[in-house]
């Protein structure tokens, strides 16, 4: 899950809302819905255990907030202050602000701390940018994908709209794996992130090649959490095993393996219908006549 706005985070934080609203309806005397009551989960005897099922949700849950807020990058003071706003609000204490004055600047805080962490991660992926492109045949093309060649291909480059079928291997500068093909998958070419649709027109079937994809050309500033920090650049090893030529029209879904879609991971594949109902759009912008800005959407791998 990322923050697209400050509408998507106010989702999130929907149920501190809802809570301080309860509040507001006691003190005004309006009726309050009873929450109901099942089994307490029992204190833990010891720091840290997980007691029974009960407690193992909560910190289920207490997990999934966590990682969801990761991208606000809080030092422990900052951790503290937001555990006292939570207890706060989950108790019904009296609070310490005005939630009508300071809700609203939670976006912007968002938005500040996720370019922060971008800038970071970009700095932290240059280096292996540029080894990339000091190897032995590489090529930088105008928008910034670095291409190495490891075998040459032949027969017929695929082109926008044309169905693949390749093996790869993704990483990050680092070199941690986050994503990798265990079987080959086949997808259509224009259904995923800018720098492959780019780097599948350099190659043929029987090719291999790395890649390297500035952060522009692959999930940009957002990422795609929890496996891919925002502003990170892509590593990718691929191999174009077949290329069978299509119309376009096929979108993005329909022209992909259904069992390339059950591996994927479930953020990458909302990403991936989002950028189909763009592609769509944009198709019928076009009959019509009008001219259609071209998406810059992320999406699948």
């Amino acid at each position: 899950m990322r923050f697209r706005s400050a509408a998507a985070l106010a989702i999130l934080l929907a149920p501190l809302a809802l809570v301080a609203a309860c509040d507001k309806a006691k003190d005004s005397g309006m009726p309050v819905a009873k929450t109901a009551e099942g089994p307490r989960a029992k204190a833990p005897s010891t720091p840290g255990e997980l007691p029974d099922d009960t407690a193992k949700t909560f910190y289920a849950l207490g997990l999934d907030v966590g990682q969801n807020l990761k991208l606000f990058s809080a030092n422990e003071a900052e951790i503290g202050y937001l555990v006292q706003g939570l207890k706060d609000g989950l108790l019904g204490a009296e609070t310490k602000l005005d939630i009508q004055e300071w809700g609203p600047k939670i976006g912007p805080l968002a938005q500040a701390r996720q370019k922060e962490a971008a800038d970071k991660a970009k700095e932290a992926s240059a280096p292996a940018l540029e080894t990339l492109a000091k190897q032995k045949g590489a090529k930088k093309t105008s928008t910034g994908l670095i291409f190495v060649e490891e075998k040459a291909g032949t027969g017929t480059t695929p082109k926008q709209g044309d169905r693949v079928k390749v093996n790869y291997k993704g990483t990050l500068a680092d070199g941690s794996v986050f994503d990798e093909s265990k079987q080959p998958v086949e997808f259509t070419v224009g259904s995923v992130v800018p720098c492959w649709n780019e780097a599948l027109g350099l190659m043929k079937p029987g090719a291999s090649a790395n890649i390297g994809c500035p952060t522009e050309l692959g999930y940009g500033d957002r990422g795609a959490p929890p496996k891919i920090p925002g502003g990170a650049a892509l590593f990718f090893h691929i191999d174009l095993l077949e290329v069978t030529p299509g119309t376009g029209a096929e979108g993005m879904m329909g022209g992909m393996d259904p069992r390339a879609m059950q591996q994927m991971d479930p953020r990458m594949l909302q990403q991936l219908q989002q950028q189909m109902q763009m592609q769509q759009m944009q198709q019928q912008m076009s009959k019509g006549g009008a001219a259609a800005p071209p998406s810059r959407e992320p999406a699948g791998r």
